[in-house]
């Protein structure tokens, strides 16, 4: 285990670690133990803050949904694995077992009870910050999807006018720009493309398009 190592290289050349009892030697592996859980929170906030980023700063794609997955699935095999050591954390805070080992070890223990709830209050914590990130997801998705259906309406009323405008002038009726000819069409056509233009323009200054 990596814990082990990191708590072996960290004593080379320390002639003190030997002098520890085996009780405090079982708490500082196990202390050990628990900062690597820490540690393990700590990428993950890393990671989902640039996740954050990049979903407000771009459109919410779906390589980003698949990060938010794999967070969550790391986050609950961390709290999986929590779960599984309660007991041995809580059971070495029993009054029953504080008479297997020295008097001096039981406040070792009391204080690495309490940095077990603090590791699974930083799972959780690491937890809702995934959920958070999710809501991120679904809101970016969800303007994406609005300023969609926004420039297809905007389409769509751009077609409506100019089919209305071409059914007008396609009537059968003998009226005198119908003998216009040529010069009526680019009139008419021209007339269009303005009102195209300057209907874009407000558009995009109210954030339509």
């Amino acid at each position: 285990m990596p814990f082990l190592q990191a708590f072996r290289d960290q004593g080379k050349g320390e002639t003190v670690i030997g002098a520890l009892s085996p009780p405090a030697l079982a708490a500082s592996l196990l202390d050990w133990h628990l900062s690597a859980y820490f540690e393990a929170v700590s990428e993950l906030e890393e990671f989902l803050d640039r996740l954050d980023e990049a979903m407000l700063a771009h459109s919410a794609r779906r390589s980003l949904l698949a990060g938010v997955v794999g967070m969550r699935r790391k986050v609950s095999q961390l709290r999986h694995f929590l779960n599984q050591q309660r007991p041995v954390f809580y059971g070495l805070s029993r009054p029953d077992f504080a008479q297997i080992f020295e008097a001096d070890a039981a406040a070792h223990y009391q204080s690495l009870e309490r940095r077990f709830e603090r590791a699974v209050d930083a799972v959780d914590h690491a937890r809702e910050l995934v959920n958070g990130s999710f809501e991120l997801f679904t809101t970016r998705t969800a303007e994406a999807t609005n300023d969609l259906v926004r420039r297809l309406t905007f389409v769509t009323v751009m077609l409506g006018v100019i089919g209305a405008v071409a059914g007008v002038f396609g009537m059968n009726f003998e009226t005198p720009y119908t003998r216009t000819g040529v010069i009526g069409f680019w009139v008419v056509i021209g007339a269009l493309c303005a009102f195209i233009g300057i209907a874009a323009g407000l558009a995009r200054r109210k954030g339509w398009i």
